[in-house]
């Protein structure tokens, strides 16, 4: 399920945290980190969850490279962490703070509070629900700590320094608590110097780290040569390099040809395009030219019957108004009782 192969870890202070450490994790496994501060532990654990990424190596999570892997957020709920310092958040009560993950997560209510729960029952603070961090002792901190490790179903544990901050009889008992759940199928990786947890687990398989070094392991196991396939295209792509170098320079010259013929018909279809244009254009002003300079024998016969019309209704006009001064004169101006009487007249007649 976890694997390091050759895994180092240099910051750039020059330290040098981890250095060619290799282990392979089954499913379903208990395992012990031990060493002294400072030799490695939280560095694995940090590496594990891509909080760091490693310098020199390859770790495998599932059997898929983490150099690959874009989906944090999912990695991180495959592997919850439980952390010496509980991380709990004070303005939360135990309830809230275990139902935070499947919050985020966008899990029903329904679910939310059935997971909830099943967990308080596990970690036996269900009647500790509705208390706030500042009221736990540490013990049932690291508990609260544990349970929501576990809300996302991870398939992984690593517990960091669990019992570093608790006494013996405590200490007992989350240990109790970590191989049921280990029992339960989940894959638990318990780091730890606490001699009282190495005497409870002396029977466990241990990883001993030492200055970064994984200096013993109790029962090693065969690495993996199967590779993802991220690594076989890394192979793949030093192997025939030569040959593919080739392929691609061909591709790539093909490539320019059909690009630089596309480009010529593209011009060529402009220069047409802009050739017509131009033809057409000479062809209007020709015949505009032609159309003021020469007018066809049908406009010009039009033309013709317009201007003899126009003579005849001037003649006719002048002729009218002649008649009609000379009417004027003759005849005697009318008064102005004249029109009422044809008024009455007309409203009799009505």
């Amino acid at each position: 399920m976890i694997t390091f192969k050759t895994v180092t870890k240099e910051f750039g202070n020059g330290t040098v945290a981890v250095k060619d450490v290799s282990f392979l994790i089954e499913p379903g496994e208990l395992t012990l980190i031990t060493g002294p501060s400072g030799s490695g532990k939280t560095t694995l654990m940090k590496l594990l969850i891509k909080e760091h990424q490693p310098s020199a190596g390859e770790i495998f999570f599932k059997d898929q490279s983490l150099t690959s892997y874009r989906q944090l957020a999912k990695l991180r709920r495959e592997i919850g962490v439980v952390f010496q310092d509980y991380k709990l958040l004070d303005e939360l009560n135990v309830w809230e703070n275990i139902a935070l993950p499947l919050q985020i997560m966008g899990q029903k209510q329904s679910e939310i509070e059935s997971r909830v729960t099943d967990l308080l029952q596990l970690v036996e603070l269900a009647d500790h629900a509705l208390v706030f961090p500042s009221q736990l002792s540490g013990g049932e901190a690291q508990r609260v700590s544990i349970a929501r490790a576990l809300a996302t179903a991870p398939k992984v544990i690593f517990a960091d320094e669990p019992t570093g901050n608790l006494d013996p009889q405590t200490s007992n008992h989350i240990i109790k608590l970590l191989k049921k759940i280990n029992e339960l199928g989940t894959t638990v990786l318990l780091a730890t110097h606490d001699a009282v947890v190495l005497d409870l687990l002396k029977k466990t398989r241990t990883l001993n780290l030492d200055q970064g070094e994984l200096v013993t392991d109790t029962d090693p196991k065969k690495l993996k040569t199967t590779y993802t396939a991220s690594d076989d295209q890394d192979n793949s792509d030093q192997k025939p390099s030569s040959s593919k170098s080739k392929t691609s320079s061909k591709t790539s010259s093909k490539k320019t040809s059909v690009d630089q013929d596309d480009a010529d018909a593209k011009n060529s279809d402009k220069k047409n395009k802009k050739d017509k244009k131009t033809r057409i254009g000479q062809k209007l002003t020709q015949l505009t030219k032609l159309f003021r300079t020469q007018k066809p024998a049908n406009v010009k016969a039009n033309d013709q019957d317009q201007q003899s019309a126009n003579k005849k209704t001037t003649t006719k006009t002048k002729k009218s108004a002649t008649d009609s001064q000379s009417k004027t004169k003759n005849s005697t101006p009318k008064s102005t009782t004249d029109k009422p009487t044809k008024v009455a007249v007309k409203v009799e007649e009505l």
